[in-house]
């Protein structure tokens, strides 16, 4: 799982979002559910709380 921290997402083209929707997925949902990441591209990142710290994990939806 890739966890990103605030300055590694910030000055990027993709939005943060607070929470995940129903049409987003993590790259653990695609694998999980034998989809084909290829048919994915990265939309933007939703912020987690992990170890009192906000990070980021990136999100896909289909293309």
């Amino acid at each position: 799982m890739n966890l990103y921290e605030s300055h590694e997402v910030l000055g990027t083209d993709l939005p943060i979002f607070r929470e995940k929707t129903n049409n987003h997925y993590t790259l653990e949902d695609i694998l999980n559910t034998f989809q084909t990441p290829e048919d994915f591209h990265c939309c933007g990142f939703v912020q987690i709380k992990k170890y009192n710290r906000k990070l980021y994990k990136s999100i896909y939806r289909t293309l």
